[in-house]
């Protein structure tokens, strides 16, 4: 398959979300995720007529995600789970996007492919990242259509009285965790190539993050954005110093500007310093007792696909279902202590190819494994006090480029 069909598949995956305030519907994401399903088929088509050749890039990753996936399915049937399309709609929220791995691993030829499609995507952001940046300035009646197209809670979408930017995402979480990947990617080429329009996409995906209003992705950019450019392998050590330097002036810059400006972005910085008091950051924690007082009397099974959905407390009618605010919590919540050992055990054995890959003695296929790894840095860190992996499209993305570098680790590895 060309590049650019991945490439155009991973774009509308974001564009598909402007279907939903238009038409009025929530289900418009599905048209990609039948996507998702005909590769995935065939991929088995090819793999059950190559009559035993088939190559299998790395069964330890590709074993346990199936495991993964059979223990979901599973668990859509669990007596906690009130009705078939709760358990189906949980499942696509934690599960179904992993498929992309194995599109990753399967359709991915080479490194260059994954450099072209991450530029594709880049410039791809633009409107997108332009649209939420507006947000801040000016919420309009269109906006006000994409926050009722979905279910999560009033408050979500604002903080210390300002709206925040969400762009055409489901929420500002969403459009946080998307600026901060196309930040990296744009300081990924921007590091390679030099080029002031990668610079200039870097600026406003950090502006993005900030519009967003969302803490957690403030952490997540600087977490893996000084993750990138401390393993980053230039080829002179002196433009290391020169993209560090520019990165500390970019965030520094921006906040003076913004504390001037836009003292709501100063605010909310501020915030960091009054966690303790902070209800917002404390009520994470009621959730997470509740979910261990759960686990205490179910650990192995847990309660199904869902259970620990956001928003799906809403609209179904649970026995037990606890907004999890943390991603270990959820895989644990909806598939018990199997399910979160396998969850675990897939993620290790992804970051063994990855450390591998640092390794090597190519600089070039080290940066992109650095670079990937960097985005998956920031679905981590937002999971320490969020679901994240329900975050569509970047849970797509992310998915996606794990596989892609497990098919860079075999090249090399041959």
């Amino acid at each position: 398959m060309d590049y650019k069909v991945l490439a155009l598949i991973l774009i509308s995956a974001t564009y598909i979300n402007l279907v939903k305030p238009i038409f009025e519907t929530r289900y418009a994401p599905l048209v990609v995720d039948s996507i998702v399903a005909f590769l995935i088929v065939r991929i088995i088509a090819n793999k059950s007529t190559s009559r035993g050749n088939s190559i299998t890039p790395s069964p330890g990753i590709e074993f346990s995600l199936l495991l993964f996936f059979v223990i979901c399915l599973i668990q859509i049937f669990n007596p906690n789970v009130p009705a078939l399309q709760a358990g189906l709609e949980g499942f696509r929220k934690t599960t179904y996007q992993m498929l992309a791995v194995f599109i990753g691993i399967y359709y991915v030829k080479n490194n260059l492919e994954i450099e072209k499609i991450c530029k594709y995507i880049c410039y791809a952001s633009v409107p997108v990242l332009v649209y939420g940046i507006k947000q801040f300035f000016f919420f309009s009646s269109f906006d006000q259509k994409i926050v009722e197209a979905n279910f999560a809670e009033f408050y979500t979408y604002s903080i210390l009285g300002k709206t925040r930017a969400i762009s055409i995402f489901s929420g500002p979480f969403h459009f946080g965790m998307f600026a901060c990947i196309t930040a990296l990617i744009a300081l990924y080429f921007y590091v390679k190539e030099k080029r002031l329009l990668y610079l200039a996409l870097c600026i406003i995906s950090v502006m993005g993050v900030f519009f967003s209003l969302t803490r957690t992705n403030i952490v997540a950019l600087a977490v893996s954005g000084l993750f990138f450019l401390w393993f980053v392998k230039p080829e002179k050590r002196r433009d290391l110093m020169k993209v560090n330097i520019v990165f500390v002036l970019l965030l520094a810059g921006f906040i003076l500007i913004s504390s001037q400006k836009f003292s709501v972005v100063t605010d909310v910085v501020k915030t960091f310093g009054h966690l303790r008091e902070d209800q917002r950051f404390l009520n994470r924690f009621e959730g997470y007792r509740e979910i261990q007082k759960a686990f205490v009397e179910n650990p192995v099974i847990g309660y199904g696909m869902g259970s620990a959905g956001d928003t799906l407390g809403r609209l179904y009618d649970w026995k037990v279902h606890i907004t999890s605010h943390n991603l270990p919590l959820k895989i644990l919540m909806e598939t018990g202590l199997i399910g979160l050992g396998v969850y675990i055990f897939f993620f290790l054995a992804w970051f063994k190819k990855a450390v591998d890959l640092f390794k090597g003695k190519s600089g070039h296929i080290k940066n992109l494994s650095v670079l990937i790894t960097s985005i998956v840095l920031v679905v981590l860190v937002n999971g320490v006090v969020g679901s994240a992996v329900e975050a569509y499209p970047v849970n797509l993305y992310v998915w996606f480029f794990m596989g892609a570098l497990v098919k860079v680790w075999w090249l090399q590895k041959k």
